[in-house]
């Protein structure tokens, strides 16, 4: 029986999700801002740390709940990867 993705790997499915749904609404963001004006570079850097910084936020706890387990069971896994990247269930990982 396979036992699903290790840890490690369950923490690199949470940040790539995390990151896919930042870059998404930056682009959304970015867009419906445009369309009111012009955005300055420095406008544009500040709205993407602070996104960068939410996600940095949200995936921290997981991260390192999932790093400091000890537990050969690995349900923590299966908990995180439903919670933070449920598209990551639907691929078989």
């Amino acid at each position: 029986m396979d036992p699903g993705p290790s840890r490690e790997r369950a923490i690199e499915h949470i940040h790539a999700h995390a990151e896919r749904i930042k870059q998404r609404e930056l682009e959304t963001a970015f867009t419906k801002l445009g369309n009111q004006g012009d955005l300055t570079e420095m406008q544009r850097e500040i709205i993407a740390d602070m996104a960068d910084t939410l996600i940095t936020e949200l995936v921290a706890p997981p991260t390192q709940s999932l790093r400091n387990a000890r537990s050969e069971d690995r349900s923590d896994v299966q908990t995180a990867l439903e919670l933070f990247d449920p598209d990551s269930l639907s691929n078989g990982e």
